[in-house]
């Protein structure tokens, strides 16, 4: 899970590239995914004593895909501390036992994250040095698929004397789905043993094929004979390269207590913290990083199991492995959810008509939604548009050039568009009833709305179909006349935050690796300037991120006004980048970079390829995780250019 953001699955409207989320000064209503809710109340922490705090999260999408959590705790002895969060479903995971030894405040600003973090039971502490990010010693995957709705509990005791401590503050950043995806199960298995000999290593893998695009869950399970478990270190890599930690020297001296376990980031006990015995089966495990790294991942390829015997004097057999994914259509890339950003926005509520019992308000949005997988035929695809959890706009059915209109006479009328090559979408609608959908009364002033509004592409190819957002419309009423509602993405506010390339570019070089160039639209949650308090990480597909240290930037205007531009030639990889808050913009091109991903010039090889863009910002507020990307076609297979 992504601090602040958006590897989380945004959703709550033209998601407008809801590709970053933050940490509000106040609650933030989730737009389905990657809202932040903080209990700012500092609770004091007594001798062998045990304190709770609550957040309680509202307005969420019902199904939780990530959940992050923040601790701001000073404590002179964190190796006393237990830590537990409780779901509002009951369910409770452990955050960390008796980790962190004689040191002060190692907590005071750690981000609990299941992805690529360092498991709290391996990581190694200095005194009054905060260590963050952290993986939880048991999973936030437990709380997979669960409403996030309600009231969530942190529970921190204190079990030994001599030392006391402060929980000044804590967050919860979610990501969430509009329900739990449709999943696939796919199972494999190898019966083929390998020795595990003494200060060794052994290695096996196994090839999943025809699963979903997407992995949603995991399961392990390890026949492991060993007279002494806790010589092992096993390890899970997926096809996409990504390393998982099954265990690391746990099990004590005991034989054979991995001969059958079943390893999952639900499982009843993290395996460093099991009571084991000899001879003993230890199961169901959670694994010691947790296996939600793996979240929207690729499950098709060669996944490998590796253990290695880090000491002498004993040897086992690793007889045989399974592994069961859950896999789906759906698109849980965190944060990648979000490929439209809305543009414009209108709005108009016919007071005149309603005071003569008739609807006849009127509804206008546009927008650039990130084209990807759409065909060009559009025949049979349909757009329809929800605000505030109502559908406003009724299905309109598309033609095969991406146009639909309503017929003569009905009510109300429907006009919409969408182009698969630009992924330019726009729906008007009127004869419509606004004013309580949107809370407006009759009544001459002026001031806000946010509209939560929701739009689906149905049957078009896109990778993702829904997307959602917040808009905060400037409006004015003149009682009895009418009430005028706009939205500009270049003077109001997406709540929901817009990370997206709009114009993207890649181009071979003689040495095999790629010049590559993106710019497009870039706001933080609740509309919010990014300003960089420290060094920024840019990273393109698979290539090695690029690190853009802060005082590489010439910084001109502030705030909202501000403009952070790279200075030339001053990081190896990049030819120019910039944040421009004044033009709620970024953009960045690269000198030749090798390892992205994207295809050579060949024959056979791609006309159409993915890239994952990837930016972290340290600010003021913590850091600022975004994530979009970015379609690229080209015309032949041995064309070397691509663009979208």
């Amino acid at each position: 899970m992504h601090q602040r953001s958006s590897r989380f699955p945004l959703a709550s409207f033209l998601a407008l590239g809801l590709l970053a989320a933050g940490v509000p000064a106040a609650p933030q209503a989730p737009t389905g995914g990657g809202a932040t809710y903080t209990n700012s109340t500092s609770v004091a922490i007594p001798d062998l004593s045990t304190v709770n705090s609550t957040i309680t999260v509202s307005g969420a999408l019902p199904s939780l895909l990530d959940l992050n959590l923040r601790t701001f705790i000073t404590h002179t002895f964190a190796g006393d501390l237990d830590i537990t969060l409780t779901s509002p479903a009951g369910t409770v995971v452990t955050v960390t036992t008796d980790n962190g030894a004689d040191n002060n405040n190692v907590f005071n600003g750690t981000d609990w994250d299941n992805d690529g973090a360092t498991p709290v039971t391996d990581a190694v502490f200095a005194n009054g040095v905060v260590e963050t990010p952290l993986a939880p010693e048991e999973s936030l995957a437990g709380f997979l698929g669960e409403n996030p709705n309600g009231t969530w509990t942190l529970a921190i005791t204190d079990d030994a004397g001599g030392d006391v401590g402060t929980l000044d503050s804590w967050s919860l950043s979610i990501g969430t789905l509009g329900n739990a995806p449709a999943t696939v199960a796919s199972s494999i298995d190898t019966f083929t043993p390998v020795p595990v000999p003494d200060a060794g290593s052994a290695t096996l893998t196994l090839d999943i094929v025809g699963a979903e695009r997407f992995l949603y869950d995991l399961q392990l399970t390890t026949f492991i004979t060993h007279t002494r478990n806790s010589d092992l270190d096993i390890t899970l890599t997926s096809p996409s390269g990504t390393v998982v930690t099954v265990t690391t020297d746990n099990g004590g001296n005991n034989d054979d207590v991995f001969n059958g376990t079943v390893w999952r980031d639900d499982g009843a006990t993290p395996v460093t913290d099991f009571t084991y015995a000899n001879n003993v089966l230890a199961t169901p495990l959670v694994p010691e990083e947790p296996f939600a790294a793996f979240l929207g991942e690729d499950p098709n390829g060669t996944w490998t199991l590796s253990v290695a015997d880090d000491q002498g004097a004993d040897s086992g057999t690793l007889q045989s492995w399974q592994l069961v994914v859950n896999s789906t259509l759906q698109n849980l890339e965190l944060g990648v959810e979000g490929r439209i950003y809305a543009t414009k926005g209108t709005f108009t509520i016919d007071w005149a008509k309603h005071n003569l019992g008739l609807d006849a308000d009127r509804l206008s949005l546009r927008g650039v939604a990130n084209p990807a997988g759409a065909v060009a035929d559009l025949a049979g695809a349909s757009i329809s548009v929800g605000l505030n959890g109502n559908a406003i706009l009724p299905t309109e059915v598309l033609t095969s050039n991406g146009s639909g209109a309503s017929p003569s006479g009905t009510t109300p009328t429907v006009k919409a568009k969408f182009s698969s090559k630009k992924g330019a979408f726009s729906a008007t609608s009127t004869g419509l009833d606004l004013s309580t959908i949107l809370g407006l009364t009759n009544t001459t002033g002026s001031g806000t709305v946010t509209l939560d509004a929701e739009v689906s592409i149905v049957a078009a190819g896109l990778t993702v179909q829904t997307v959602r957002g917040d808009l905060e419309f400037v409006y004015s009423t003149v009682q009895d006349k009418a009430t005028k509602g706009t939205f500009s993405f270049k003077r109001e506010r997406s709540l929901s935050g817009v990370f997206q390339s709009l114009k993207s570019r890649a181009v071979e070089q003689p040495g095999g690796g790629h010049l590559v160039a993106a710019t497009g639209p870039l706001v933080d949650v609740g509309g919010t300037e990014i300003v960089p308090t420290g060094d920024v990480t840019l990273t393109i597909g698979g290539a090695t991120p690029i690190t853009i240290p802060l005082a590489s930037f010439i910084a001109t205007g502030f705030g909202a006004t501000s403009v952070y531009t790279l200075a030339p030639g001053s990081v190896a990889g990049l030819k120019s980048f910039s944040i421009s808050n004044a033009k709620r913009t970024f953009s960045f091109a690269t000198t030749e970079i090798a390892g992205t991903g994207i295809p050579t010039a060949s024959v056979g090889s791609p006309l159409a390829h993915e890239v994952t863009l990837l930016l972290s910002v340290p600010t003021s507020g913590g850091p600022v995780n975004l994530s979009t990307f970015v379609e690229l076609v080209r015309k032949s297979d041995t064309a070397a250019s691509w663009k979208r």
